[in-house]
C-alpha cells in the first residue's frame, strides 16, 4: 500500500518557496545593528527517557546554525543555548529559568509534551515565541506566540485507525499507552475516532516510562484477547513492550505512531519488530529532490549516522522560525508571529507544508511497516 496523508503538525512557513539547505535565504533584515545577532533557547531532552529524541535535536540544530551563519556572514549571527531538561517537566522549568538568567533569546524551542506545557508560563510571561516539538497542547490554547512542531496527536491518531483499521470491521484494539499528556491526549483521540467506526476497544492501560518491567499492563491487555494492539510512547519502554507482547504469546496486529521505529525502540524489540506497521512522517533520507537530498548528506558528512524523522523537523522548523525573522526584520515576538501567521507553504526537507489557522503545519505522512528491522514504506 502507498499512501500519503496529510495532517496538521506546527511548524512555521514562509510566502515563498525557500531551499534552506542550499543557503538560499531571502535576506531582507531592517533590524539595528544591535540586534545583529539572534538567540535561540532549546530545553530538549538530553538525559532520561527521551534522549535520543534530544540527541537528534541538538544535532539538526548544530547543522542548521552552521548553515545559516554561512549564509548571513556580515548580515547576522545565529546563537543556540541548550539546556537539558532530562525528560521531566519540572526540570525543564529549572533549565528555562537557568537559560533566562543569563541569556535574551527571542524564542524558546522546547521538546516533549509535559516539559513544553511545564514551560509555557515562563515563555509567556517573558513574551518569547515558543515552538513546541510536542503532540499535546493546542498552541492556541497555550499562548499567544506559541507554535507546535510535531504532529496534533488528535489528527495523527484519527488517521492512525483510518489506514490501518477501516478494513477491520471485526478488530478487537487495546491501548497501551505511556502515563503522561502525550499517552493521554493520543488515545482519546484515537478512542473517539474508533467509536465512530464502531470498532470496540477491549482494554486501555497505561505504563510509566521510568518502568524496566511491562508484564502486568501486557498481562491485563492480553487478558482481553484483542487482535490489534496500539501502543503510545517512545524509548527504551516501546521497545521492551514490544518484546513483552512477543514473549507472552501475542501473534496479532501491532501498530503505532512515529515514535515507533526510532534506534532506541528498534534495538531493544529486534526480531520482535517484525511487521509492526506505524504511521510516519513522511521524510525519508533516500529521498533524492531537493533540499532533502543536501540535508541527508551533510547530517551524515557531520554526524556519522542518518537523519531521523525528528532530525528533518526540527531542521525546516528552525529554516522557518529564522526566515519568519528576517522577514519581519525584526526580533520582537509579536511581529515574528505575524510573519508566521501569513504562511501558506514552505518547501524543506520534509517536502511542501502548509500552516494551518490553528498554527499547525499540514505535513505529508506515510504508512511504514519493520521488515528484516528496518522501517519500510508499505
Amino acid at each position: 500500500m502507498s499512501k500519503r496523508i496529510l495532517i496538521p503538525l506546527v511548524v512555521v512557513s514562509v510566502a515563498l518557496l525557500v531551499t534552506p539547505i542550499a543557503l538560499k535565504w531571502r535576506v531582507t533584515w531592517k533590524g539595528s545593528d544591535a540586534d545583529s545577532e539572534t538567540t535561540i533557547a532549546s530545553i530538549i531532552p538530553l538525559t532520561g527517557a527521551a534522549a535520543e529524541f534530544g540527541g537528534y535535536h541538538r544535532e539538526a540544530v548544530e547543522l542548521f546554525v552552521e548553515d545559516y551563519n554561512n549564509a548571513h556572514k556580515g548580515v547576522r549571527r545565529l546563537r543556540h543555548v541548550v539546556q537539558d531538561s532530562k525528560s521531566i517537566p519540572k526540570d525543564g522549568v529549572s533549565a528555562a529559568q537557568a537559560i533566562l538568567l543569563t541569556e535574551k533569546p527571542v524564542a524558546m524551542q522546547v521538546q516533549l509534551s509535559g516539559v513544553s506545557m511545564a514551560v509555557a508560563p515562563i515563555a509567556a510571561e517573558k513574551k518569547l515565541l515558543l515552538f513546541t516539538v510536542a503532540g499535546t497542547g493546542s498552541p492556541k490554547d497555550i499562548d499567544e506566540f506559541a507554535f507546535r512542531n510535531y504532529p496534533a496527536p488528535e489528527i495523527t491518531a484519527e488517521e492512525t485507525a483510518n489506514v490501518f483499521l477501516t478494513n477491520s470491521a471485526n478488530a478487537k484494539v487495546a491501548i497501551l499507552r505511556i502515563n503522561d499528556e502525550f499517552g493521554l491526549s493520543v488515545s482519546a483521540a484515537f478512542k473517539r475516532r474508533l467509536d465512530q467506526m464502531k470498532i470496540p476497544i477491549v482494554a486501555d492501560e497505561t505504563f510509566e516510562k521510568i518502568a524496566t518491567d511491562f508484564r502486568a499492563p501486557v498481562t491485563r491487555v492480553l487478558g482481553t484477547t484483542p487482535t490489534v494492539v496500539y501502543l503510545i510512547g517512545f524509548g527504551n519502554p516501546m521497545g521492551r513492550i514490544i518484546v513483552q507482547l512477543r514473549e507472552l504469546g501475542y501473534k496479532g496486529e501491532i501498530i503505532g505512531g512515529p515514535e515507533i521505529a526510532f534506534a532506541d525502540v528498534l534495538g531493544v524489540a529486534k526480531n520482535s519488530a517484525e511487521c509492526v506497521k506505524y504511521l510516519d512522517l513522511a521524510f525519508s533520507a533516500s529521498n533524492q529532490d531537493e533540499p532533502t537530498r543536501s540535508f541527508v548528506r551533510r547530517y551524515r558528512s557531520h554526524f556519522n549516522r542518518e537523519p531521523t524523522a525528528v532530525s528533518a523537523v526540527v531542521y525546516d522548523g528552525w529554516s522557518l522560525i529564522l526566515t519568519a525573522i528576517d522577514q519581519a526584520g525584526s526580533t520582537n515576538a509579536n511581529r515574528i508571529s505575524a510573519e508566521l501567521l501569513k504562511i501558506r507553504e514552505f518547501r524543506g526537507v520534509c517536502g511542501t507544508l502548509q500552516i494551518s489557522n490553528e498554527r499547525d503545519v499540514i505535513y505529508p505522512l506515510s504508512p511504514r511497516i519493520i521488515r528484516d528491522g528496518k522501517p519500510t514504506s508499505e
